[in-house]
């Protein structure tokens, strides 16, 4: 499993988000505190949340897969100095 910060900062940012992800051939979730969604789901990713931080967790070990996730998400990837805002 491969964890990352991730920040979705617009409506339509998550429609883009989640079309990304839909491409992955492995399990994808968004998760903060006790609430995880399936982020493949646009309306999931819209109810979750946009504009603040949150966990995108890849089930997956696979470098390759590693690989393909990070290139799709990179617009969205939470810098070191931002990481402290994960609610």
């Amino acid at each position: 499993m491969t964890r990352y910060i991730v920040n979705i900062p617009s409506v339509e940012e998550a429609s883009v988000f989640s079309a990304r992800i839909q491409k992955m051939p492995f399990d994808v979730d968004l998760h903060s505190g006790r609430t995880v969604i399936d982020a493949k789901s646009v309306l999931g990713v819209i109810y979750f949340g946009v504009g603040r931080n949150a966990f995108l967790e890849a089930h997956t070990d696979r470098k390759a897969d590693q690989e393909m996730l990070e290139e799709a998400v990179r617009d969205y990837l939470v810098q070191d100095d931002q990481m402290a805002r994960v609610i």
